[in-house]
Protein backbone atom coordinates (compact mmCIF):
# COMPACT_ATOMS: atom_id res chain seq x y z
CA UNK A 1 0.00 0.00 0.00
CA UNK A 2 1.32 3.47 -0.74
CA UNK A 3 3.12 5.35 1.89
CA UNK A 4 0.50 7.99 3.95
CA UNK A 5 2.24 11.57 2.63
CA UNK A 6 1.88 12.68 6.71
CA UNK A 7 4.61 10.41 6.78
CA UNK A 8 7.18 11.82 4.91
CA UNK A 9 9.37 14.87 4.57
CA UNK A 10 11.42 16.59 1.68
CA UNK A 11 14.70 17.61 3.07
CA UNK A 12 16.42 19.89 0.37
CA UNK A 13 19.86 19.24 -0.79
CA UNK A 14 23.33 20.93 0.21
CA UNK A 15 21.07 22.30 3.74
CA UNK A 16 22.01 20.98 7.24
CA UNK A 17 19.12 19.17 9.32
CA UNK A 18 19.08 18.42 12.79
CA UNK A 19 17.58 15.05 13.42
CA UNK A 20 17.65 13.92 16.91
CA UNK A 21 20.63 15.46 17.61
CA UNK A 22 22.59 14.72 14.87
CA UNK A 23 23.23 17.12 11.88
CA UNK A 24 22.91 15.69 8.86
CA UNK A 25 23.55 16.92 5.45
CA UNK A 26 22.58 15.63 2.00
CA UNK A 27 23.95 16.20 -1.22
CA UNK A 28 23.58 14.50 -4.82
CA UNK A 29 25.27 11.05 -5.36
CA UNK A 30 25.67 11.42 -9.16
CA UNK A 31 23.87 8.05 -8.86
CA UNK A 32 19.62 7.31 -9.49
CA UNK A 33 17.15 10.32 -9.29
CA UNK A 34 16.99 11.19 -5.47
CA UNK A 35 20.43 9.28 -4.33
CA UNK A 36 22.41 11.23 -1.96
CA UNK A 37 25.81 11.20 -0.08
CA UNK A 38 24.93 11.84 3.51
CA UNK A 39 27.54 14.05 5.58
CA UNK A 40 26.57 13.38 9.74
CA UNK A 41 27.86 15.01 12.77
CA UNK A 42 28.12 13.24 15.78
CA UNK A 43 30.04 14.23 19.17
CA UNK A 44 31.69 16.73 16.97
CA UNK A 45 32.97 14.27 14.48
CA UNK A 46 32.04 13.88 10.97
CA UNK A 47 31.09 10.53 9.17
CA UNK A 48 29.71 10.30 5.35
CA UNK A 49 27.94 7.70 3.85
CA UNK A 50 28.37 7.50 0.31
CA UNK A 51 25.17 5.20 -0.38
CA UNK A 52 25.01 4.31 -4.23
CA UNK A 53 27.44 7.13 -6.32
CA UNK A 54 29.64 8.00 -8.78
CA UNK A 55 32.01 10.39 -7.77
CA UNK A 56 32.81 13.57 -10.09
CA UNK A 57 35.40 16.55 -9.40
CA UNK A 58 32.67 18.98 -8.98
CA UNK A 59 32.12 17.29 -5.39
CA UNK A 60 35.70 18.58 -4.19
CA UNK A 61 33.83 21.58 -4.50
CA UNK A 62 31.31 21.27 -1.93
CA UNK A 63 32.84 23.47 1.37
CA UNK A 64 31.16 21.00 3.72
CA UNK A 65 32.64 18.18 2.47
CA UNK A 66 35.96 19.53 1.26
CA UNK A 67 36.68 21.69 4.90
CA UNK A 68 36.57 19.15 7.50
CA UNK A 69 38.25 15.48 8.87
CA UNK A 70 36.14 12.74 7.51
CA UNK A 71 36.80 10.37 10.46
CA UNK A 72 34.86 7.06 9.06
CA UNK A 73 33.92 6.85 5.32
CA UNK A 74 31.40 4.34 4.55
CA UNK A 75 31.59 3.62 0.61
CA UNK A 76 29.68 2.41 -2.52
CA UNK A 77 33.06 0.16 -3.72
CA UNK A 78 31.07 -1.79 -6.68
CA UNK A 79 33.85 -1.74 -9.05
CA UNK A 80 36.37 -2.10 -7.31
CA UNK A 81 38.83 -3.76 -9.45
CA UNK A 82 41.55 -2.18 -11.62
CA UNK A 83 40.06 -3.52 -14.91
CA UNK A 84 37.32 -1.17 -14.19
CA UNK A 85 38.05 2.03 -15.44
CA UNK A 86 35.11 3.13 -17.68
CA UNK A 87 34.71 6.13 -19.31
CA UNK A 88 32.69 9.40 -18.21
CA UNK A 89 28.87 9.26 -18.82
CA UNK A 90 28.56 11.63 -21.30
CA UNK A 91 30.93 9.62 -23.10
CA UNK A 92 29.34 6.31 -22.53
CA UNK A 93 25.83 8.48 -23.63
CA UNK A 94 27.92 10.02 -27.00
CA UNK A 95 29.06 6.17 -28.01
CA UNK A 96 24.84 5.20 -27.62
CA UNK A 97 23.35 8.04 -29.45
CA UNK A 98 26.39 7.51 -32.25
CA UNK A 99 25.30 4.02 -33.16
CA UNK A 100 21.54 4.71 -32.68
CA UNK A 101 21.50 7.30 -35.44
CA UNK A 102 21.89 5.41 -38.49
CA UNK A 103 19.32 3.13 -37.19
CA UNK A 104 17.25 5.61 -36.43
CA UNK A 105 16.94 6.79 -39.65
CA UNK A 106 16.41 3.90 -41.50
CA UNK A 107 12.86 3.45 -39.39
CA UNK A 108 13.19 -0.67 -40.12
CA UNK A 109 15.24 -1.50 -36.83
CA UNK A 110 13.48 -1.54 -33.11
CA UNK A 111 16.14 -0.11 -31.02
CA UNK A 112 15.59 -1.31 -27.27
CA UNK A 113 17.32 0.35 -24.26
CA UNK A 114 17.76 -1.76 -21.52
CA UNK A 115 17.00 -0.22 -18.12
CA UNK A 116 15.95 -0.34 -14.15
CA UNK A 117 12.96 0.81 -11.79
CA UNK A 118 15.01 3.75 -11.77
CA UNK A 119 18.77 4.96 -13.73
CA UNK A 120 19.56 5.15 -16.70
CA UNK A 121 17.23 8.24 -17.63
CA UNK A 122 20.41 10.30 -19.29
CA UNK A 123 20.45 7.93 -22.30
CA UNK A 124 17.03 8.39 -22.68
CA UNK A 125 17.11 12.05 -22.61
CA UNK A 126 20.22 12.02 -25.01
CA UNK A 127 18.80 9.90 -27.51
CA UNK A 128 15.52 12.03 -27.87
CA UNK A 129 17.24 15.45 -27.66
CA UNK A 130 19.63 14.12 -29.95
CA UNK A 131 17.29 12.73 -32.50
CA UNK A 132 13.78 14.62 -31.49
CA UNK A 133 11.85 11.44 -31.39
CA UNK A 134 9.69 10.09 -28.89
CA UNK A 135 10.89 7.22 -26.52
CA UNK A 136 8.62 4.37 -25.67
CA UNK A 137 8.00 3.24 -22.16
CA UNK A 138 5.34 1.36 -20.43
CA UNK A 139 2.41 2.79 -18.16
CA UNK A 140 4.02 1.92 -14.91
CA UNK A 141 7.93 3.33 -16.29
CA UNK A 142 6.33 6.89 -17.62
CA UNK A 143 4.52 7.18 -14.05
CA UNK A 144 7.82 6.61 -12.30
CA UNK A 145 9.42 9.21 -14.71
CA UNK A 146 6.83 11.52 -14.44
CA UNK A 147 8.17 11.78 -10.76
CA UNK A 148 11.34 12.94 -11.92
CA UNK A 149 10.51 16.04 -13.61
CA UNK A 150 11.81 15.10 -16.84
CA UNK A 151 10.03 16.87 -19.69
CA UNK A 152 7.59 13.98 -20.12
CA UNK A 153 7.04 15.03 -23.95
CA UNK A 154 10.00 13.41 -24.85
CA UNK A 155 7.92 9.74 -23.79
CA UNK A 156 5.25 8.10 -25.10
CA UNK A 157 3.18 4.93 -24.29
CA UNK A 158 1.99 4.11 -27.99
CA UNK A 159 4.54 2.01 -29.10
CA UNK A 160 3.87 2.88 -32.56
CA UNK A 161 5.07 6.65 -31.80
CA UNK A 162 8.59 5.35 -31.55
CA UNK A 163 10.97 3.25 -32.90
CA UNK A 164 12.97 3.39 -29.41
CA UNK A 165 11.77 1.33 -27.03
CA UNK A 166 12.62 0.89 -23.21
CA UNK A 167 12.70 -2.43 -21.88
CA UNK A 168 14.07 -4.31 -18.74
CA UNK A 169 17.64 -4.76 -18.41
CA UNK A 170 17.28 -8.21 -18.12
CA UNK A 171 15.21 -8.63 -21.99
CA UNK A 172 18.29 -7.74 -23.91
CA UNK A 173 18.77 -11.14 -24.99
CA UNK A 174 18.83 -12.75 -28.10
CA UNK A 175 16.41 -15.27 -26.69
CA UNK A 176 13.86 -12.43 -25.57
CA UNK A 177 14.62 -10.65 -28.54
CA UNK A 178 13.45 -13.58 -30.44
CA UNK A 179 9.84 -13.55 -28.74
CA UNK A 180 9.76 -9.70 -28.95
CA UNK A 181 10.31 -10.16 -32.86
CA UNK A 182 7.29 -12.22 -33.27
CA UNK A 183 4.95 -9.42 -32.18
CA UNK A 184 6.21 -6.63 -34.31
CA UNK A 185 8.13 -8.41 -37.30
CA UNK A 186 5.61 -6.75 -40.16
CA UNK A 187 6.94 -3.44 -38.73
CA UNK A 188 10.58 -3.78 -38.58
CA UNK A 189 13.64 -5.93 -40.31
CA UNK A 190 15.99 -6.09 -36.68
CA UNK A 191 16.72 -5.33 -33.60
CA UNK A 192 19.04 -3.50 -31.94
CA UNK A 193 19.34 -3.71 -28.41
CA UNK A 194 21.96 -1.89 -25.68
CA UNK A 195 23.03 -3.03 -22.25
CA UNK A 196 24.33 0.54 -20.63
CA UNK A 197 25.50 -0.84 -17.44
CA UNK A 198 29.46 -0.41 -15.83
CA UNK A 199 29.87 -4.72 -16.41
CA UNK A 200 30.11 -4.55 -19.52
CA UNK A 201 33.24 -2.61 -19.37
CA UNK A 202 34.37 -5.91 -17.80
CA UNK A 203 34.26 -7.56 -20.98
CA UNK A 204 36.11 -5.82 -23.13
CA UNK A 205 39.03 -3.49 -21.88
CA UNK A 206 37.97 -1.76 -25.55
CA UNK A 207 34.52 -0.49 -24.10
CA UNK A 208 31.66 -0.77 -26.48
CA UNK A 209 30.77 -4.42 -27.11
CA UNK A 210 28.93 -5.85 -29.75
CA UNK A 211 27.65 -9.16 -30.57
CA UNK A 212 25.30 -10.27 -33.18
CA UNK A 213 23.03 -13.34 -34.25
CA UNK A 214 20.77 -12.88 -37.26
CA UNK A 215 18.68 -10.20 -37.11
CA UNK A 216 19.85 -9.11 -34.15
CA UNK A 217 22.54 -6.76 -32.19
CA UNK A 218 23.15 -5.89 -28.94
CA UNK A 219 25.73 -3.19 -27.42
CA UNK A 220 27.31 -3.74 -23.88
CA UNK A 221 27.87 -0.07 -23.59
CA UNK A 222 29.90 0.87 -20.05
CA UNK A 223 27.30 3.48 -18.93
CA UNK A 224 27.57 3.24 -15.07
CA UNK A 225 25.88 5.11 -12.43
CA UNK A 226 28.93 4.10 -9.91
CA UNK A 227 32.30 5.25 -9.39
CA UNK A 228 35.10 3.06 -12.11
CA UNK A 229 37.86 1.98 -9.78
CA UNK A 230 40.30 5.51 -10.51
CA UNK A 231 37.12 7.29 -9.43
CA UNK A 232 36.87 5.58 -6.36
CA UNK A 233 40.82 5.96 -5.33
CA UNK A 234 40.50 9.70 -6.26
CA UNK A 235 37.19 9.87 -3.36
CA UNK A 236 39.11 8.46 -1.10
CA UNK A 237 42.32 10.78 -1.64
CA UNK A 238 39.56 13.39 -1.60
CA UNK A 239 38.06 12.50 1.86
CA UNK A 240 41.41 11.00 3.34
CA UNK A 241 39.33 9.41 6.26
CA UNK A 242 40.63 7.90 9.41
CA UNK A 243 39.02 4.78 8.63
CA UNK A 244 37.74 3.33 5.04
CA UNK A 245 34.70 1.25 5.73
CA UNK A 246 33.57 -0.38 1.99
CA UNK A 247 30.16 -1.24 1.95
CA UNK A 248 30.02 -3.91 -1.19
CA UNK A 249 31.63 -7.44 -0.94
CA UNK A 250 33.37 -6.94 2.39
CA UNK A 251 31.86 -10.18 4.48
CA UNK A 252 35.61 -11.04 5.83
CA UNK A 253 37.95 -9.02 7.36
CA UNK A 254 40.09 -10.77 4.59
CA UNK A 255 38.30 -8.92 1.50
CA UNK A 256 37.77 -5.81 3.52
CA UNK A 257 41.56 -5.20 4.07
CA UNK A 258 42.00 -6.57 -0.14
CA UNK A 259 39.50 -3.45 -0.74
CA UNK A 260 41.42 -0.94 1.48
CA UNK A 261 45.13 -1.84 -0.04
CA UNK A 262 43.60 -1.57 -3.38
CA UNK A 263 41.90 2.10 -2.71
CA UNK A 264 44.94 3.00 -0.51
CA UNK A 265 47.82 2.18 -1.82
CA UNK A 266 50.26 4.72 -3.58
CA UNK A 267 50.18 5.09 -7.78
CA UNK A 268 53.15 3.35 -9.23
CA UNK A 269 55.74 6.01 -10.51
CA UNK A 270 55.51 7.08 -14.53
CA UNK A 271 57.74 5.75 -17.21
CA UNK A 272 57.50 8.86 -19.19
CA UNK A 273 55.66 9.37 -22.53
CA UNK A 274 52.30 10.94 -23.23
CA UNK A 275 50.44 8.82 -20.66
CA UNK A 276 52.70 11.05 -17.91
CA UNK A 277 50.85 14.18 -19.08
CA UNK A 278 47.14 12.50 -18.75
CA UNK A 279 45.76 13.19 -15.16
CA UNK A 280 46.23 9.46 -13.80
CA UNK A 281 42.49 9.49 -13.61
CA UNK A 282 42.15 9.44 -17.18
CA UNK A 283 45.44 7.67 -18.06
CA UNK A 284 44.01 3.87 -18.53
CA UNK A 285 40.63 5.03 -19.88
CA UNK A 286 43.20 6.73 -22.59
CA UNK A 287 44.98 3.73 -22.83
CA UNK A 288 42.05 1.70 -23.98
CA UNK A 289 41.39 3.99 -26.35
CA UNK A 290 38.60 6.13 -24.55
CA UNK A 291 35.96 3.73 -25.33
CA UNK A 292 35.22 4.20 -28.77
CA UNK A 293 36.58 0.79 -30.08
CA UNK A 294 34.37 -1.55 -30.96
CA UNK A 295 35.03 -5.08 -30.46
CA UNK A 296 32.69 -7.64 -32.58
CA UNK A 297 31.63 -10.96 -32.41
CA UNK A 298 29.36 -13.32 -34.04
CA UNK A 299 28.56 -16.08 -31.98
CA UNK A 300 25.25 -16.77 -30.18
CA UNK A 301 25.22 -15.36 -26.60
CA UNK A 302 23.80 -16.65 -23.65
CA UNK A 303 20.01 -16.92 -22.81
CA UNK A 304 26.83 22.06 7.93
CA UNK A 305 28.17 25.45 6.04
CA UNK A 306 26.19 27.47 4.12
CA UNK A 307 24.14 25.74 1.28
CA UNK A 308 25.94 25.64 -1.47
CA UNK A 309 23.82 25.58 -5.04
CA UNK A 310 24.97 22.74 -7.91
CA UNK A 311 23.00 22.87 -10.90
CA UNK A 312 25.32 21.65 -12.99
CA UNK A 313 28.35 19.16 -13.80
CA UNK A 314 26.65 16.15 -11.65
CA UNK A 315 23.40 15.87 -13.47
CA UNK A 316 24.04 17.09 -17.25
CA UNK A 317 20.83 15.94 -18.60
CA UNK A 318 18.45 15.68 -15.04
CA UNK A 319 18.26 19.03 -12.86
CA UNK A 320 15.10 18.27 -10.74
CA UNK A 321 13.71 21.45 -8.66
CA UNK A 322 13.15 18.93 -5.73
CA UNK A 323 13.74 15.73 -4.89
CA UNK A 324 11.50 13.04 -3.67
CA UNK A 325 13.31 9.86 -3.23
CA UNK A 326 10.76 8.16 -1.21
CA UNK A 327 8.03 8.91 -3.42
CA UNK A 328 9.74 7.64 -6.40
CA UNK A 329 8.81 4.01 -6.02
CA UNK A 330 6.54 3.28 -2.42
CA UNK A 331 3.30 5.01 -3.74
CA UNK A 332 2.92 2.74 -7.11
CA UNK A 333 4.09 -0.09 -5.84
CA UNK A 334 6.72 -1.45 -7.77
CA UNK A 335 10.22 -3.30 -6.85
CA UNK A 336 12.83 -1.21 -7.46
CA UNK A 337 16.00 -2.84 -9.31
CA UNK A 338 19.52 -1.43 -8.61
CA UNK A 339 21.71 0.78 -11.24
CA UNK A 340 24.78 -0.27 -12.37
Amino acid sequence: APVDPYYLRVLPLNETHVIDGVEVTFFDANHCPGAVIMLFKVNGQHYVHCGDFRFHPSMQEIPQLRDVKIQGLFLDNTFCSPKYVFPPQADAVADIVKIVGPEIKGRRTLILVGTYTIGKEKVLVGIAETYRVKIFVTREKYRILSLLELDMSMFTTDPSESCVHVVSMFQISFGRMAEIFKTCRHSYDKIVGFQPTGWAFGKSIQGVTKRTSGSFTIYGVPYSEHSNFNELRAAVKFFNPTQLIPTVDCGTPEKVQKIIELLTKPEPKSSGGILSYIKPIFAPLAAAGFGSLFRSTSSPAPATEPAVKQESGLLRFLAPKRKLPATATTPIGVKTEISA
